[in-house]
């Protein structure tokens, strides 16, 4: 019998992404979740002690520093966006 692959990456980084971890974790499910440090489009993010508490469980990724379409700035941004 083959086993299942479930995969699941989770975007942006609200707050209220921490239920979801919570269910996942409760369900033995993994998931990566892809955290900007600051939204420029508004909606909140994650606060550090909630990454730190979620990265006990999940992996957590980089989303860009403010969440920016890196296709729609110049390389400099682009960069900085990335490397902090």
């Amino acid at each position: 019998m083959k086993k299942a692959i479930f995969s699941l990456s989770v975007d942006d980084g609200h707050p209220l992404d921490i239920r979801m971890a919570e269910l996942l974790h409760k369900r033995g499910l993994r998931a990566s979740f892809h955290v900007p440090i600051r939204n420029c489009e508004g909606p909140p993010v994650m606060s550090a002690a909630q990454l730190r508490e979620l990265s006990g469980h999940f992996e957590i990724g980089s989303h860009t520093l403010e969440h920016r379409y890196l296709s729609r700035i110049d390389i400099h941004e682009a960069l900085r966006q990335i490397t902090e």
